[in-house]
């Protein structure tokens, strides 16, 4: 099960850079919840948001999963 507090908070609080951070926000994306139903063509397609960003995030969604 995944760590609810990881994947609940807001953007702000998670360990990426203020760019992805605002990408995400700017596409109405507010947590790594919402990330993980996002494709990564979907992603890929907001404005700053590219491929270094993607694997940042992807990764991170990964490590919540593992975690519990």
């Amino acid at each position: 099960m995944r760590d609810r507090s990881m994947t609940a908070r807001p953007l702000e609080a998670l360990p990426l850079p203020r760019r992805a951070i605002n990408a995400l926000a700017r596409g109405g994306i507010a947590s790594l919840d919402e990330i993980a139903v996002w494709s990564d063509e979907a992603l890929l397609s907001l404005p700053q948001f590219g491929p270094a960003f993607l694997a940042q995030v992807r990764r991170l969604s990964t490590m919540t999963r593992r975690e519990h």
